[in-house]
């Protein structure tokens, strides 16, 4: 191949020496002047204007905690739905004449969408000690208008939490997230956190690097308890006997080790029988006592478990009133689980007599 490569200059050299294939002499030419090129001006560059100023999307706090920002629309599920739109923010909240508060929280700085000048992120919180979060991107338009450039997350679906948050130097947004909100008190140790990354792709964030669910969550479960009326019998021998039947369902996802379930009952009904086995009494006052039992084997997931309780109640006469059952989760280590539908966790049951 060398060859053929040196080959084609050589043969197209002897050609244009001997005038083609013919192998003939050319024939003489006249002398002529060289001619020469006509002159042409040079070209005129057209005057450009510089490129306009990228505008400056870091917006320090001092100032967002009093200004005008547009909040998109909250997730339908959202824990707690905030204020949307144009929304005004005074010393960095925002109280609606009905409904929670909106308060800006914390704001981290980079460059999201790559123009080359910085944005903001921001934390907006509704509610009061639980609540929903989004976190915004921010920007500033030509004249200087504080704009959303679009939502990084939000609490939604799985994601009940949003934590710390910064920029990477590449213009990821990095976000921990929970899959349980804690509120009011509660272990803070219940909720899974993940560090999640999003990127702005084709006019919105999108999920990058991390996580895209959280796996079930070993404190969180769903109980649900009920229980139908106790009724007393004849008295016999100036006591009224009768059972109470509680029923508590695994509904989904966790299967605690142990049930706990809790009575709030008139301090008059004696607990009778070994189903009361491991209880721990309270007084509350009024009447009533709190009647813990922390040992109770729990159903499977999916599945119902019955429990029966034997109660008394001395005299002859007819007497009504009610009682309240409550339930809640165990893990193997004892501690306290999560419900994540904590509605249907209590119950309220009457207490009938017969003749």
């Amino acid at each position: 191949m060398a060859a053929v490569v040196l080959l084609v200059p050589l043969l197209a050299y002897a050609i244009a020496r001997t005038g083609g294939e013919d192998d003939q002499p050319a024939a003489p030419r006249p002398t002529q002047p060289a001619p020469t090129e006509p002159a042409v001006p040079s070209p005129t560059t057209a005057p450009t204007e510089p490129p306009a100023a990228v505008p400056d999307g870091r917006i320090p706090m001092s100032v967002l905690r009093n200004a005008t920002v547009f909040i998109p629309a909250w997730p339908s599920d959202a824990f707690v739905i905030g204020p949307s739109g144009w929304v005004r923010f005074t010393n960095g909240q925002n109280t609606p004449a009905n409904g929670d508060p909106l308060h800006l929280t914390e704001a981290a700085y980079g460059d999201v969408d790559h123009d080359g000048a910085q944005e903001t992120v921001v934390s907006v919180f509704a509610g009061y000690e639980g609540g929903s979060w989004q976190l915004l991107a921010l920007d500033r338009d030509a004249n200087g208008k504080i704009m959303t450039i679009g939502r990084v997350v939000a609490t939604t679906g799985q994601i009940k939490r949003i934590g710390d948050f910064s920029v990477t130097q590449a213009g990821y947004v990095r976000v921990r997230v929970a899959d349980f909100l804690v509120c009011c008190g509660e272990d803070g140790t219940l909720p899974q956190w993940q560090t999640r990354s999003y990127a702005w792709r084709s006019g919105k964030f999108v999920l990058v690097a991390g996580p895209s669910t959280f796996p079930p969550n070993p404190r969180v479960t769903d109980l649900a308890v009920s229980a139908a009326a106790l009724v007393l019998g004849p008295a016999v021998d100036g006591v009224r006997h009768g059972t109470l039947r509680v029923t508590v369902t695994v509904r989904k996802v966790v299967r605690p080790d142990h049930v706990a379930l809790m009575f709030q009952m008139p301090a008059d009904l004696i607990r009778e029988g070994d189903g009361w086995t491991g209880e721990r009494v309270e007084p509350q006052g009024g009447g009533i006592v709190w009647v813990h039992l922390d040992n109770m084997y729990a159903p499977a997931v999916g599945a119902s478990r019955t429990y029966a309780f034997n109660l008394g109640r001395t005299g002859t006469a007819s007497q009504e009133g009610s009682l309240a059952v409550t339930v809640a989760g165990r893990t193997d280590a004892n501690k306290a689980m999560a419900d994540v539908h904590a509605d249907d966790n209590a119950v309220t049951v009457a207490i009938r007599t017969t003749a």
